[in-house]
């Protein structure tokens, strides 16, 4: 990070150099504040900084695709937004979380069966993000 001379410092998303926490996992970006290198972790709701201490931090080299469960989760949002521009309204408000295990495991396999549009829409997504057809 070439930010020695910046006390403060956030890189753009496209700038970001990502690390993983090596004990488990977890992902994040370095920044700097107040002249002091930390690891901004990726999380929706708030900020979380932890210390950058290198021995704590690998450099996330290698690209990770989306999981399974990523892919049909960004199936099932579109699939939402289709519904209510199609009138489908009770489909339209469904939410992923109130789903059971068995409907997601359903989705992430087989996605809609009902509308023509609807297994269209699941199928490019499934298939350009994964290479999955049904």
């Amino acid at each position: 990070m070439k930010t020695d001379f910046m006390a403060d410092y956030e890189p753009d998303p496209h700038d970001r150099t990502y690390y993983r926490r090596a004990r488990d996992d977890q992902l994040g970006w370095m920044i700097r504040r107040d002249g002091v290198d930390y690891i901004k972790l990726d999380r929706p709701s708030k900020e979380t900084l932890e210390p950058y201490r290198p021995n704590n931090w690998i450099e996330d080299r290698e690209h990770r695709t989306l999981t399974d469960i990523q892919r049909a989760q960004i199936a099932f949002a579109a699939d939402v937004k289709l519904c209510s521009l199609l009138g489908e309204h009770d489909l339209a408000r469904r939410e992923w979380i109130m789903m059971s295990d068995a409907e997601r495991r359903d989705w992430i396999e087989e996605g809609p069966s009902d509308r023509k549009e609807r297994v269209d829409l699941w199928m490019a997504i499934m298939e350009k993000m994964t290479g999955h057809s049904r």
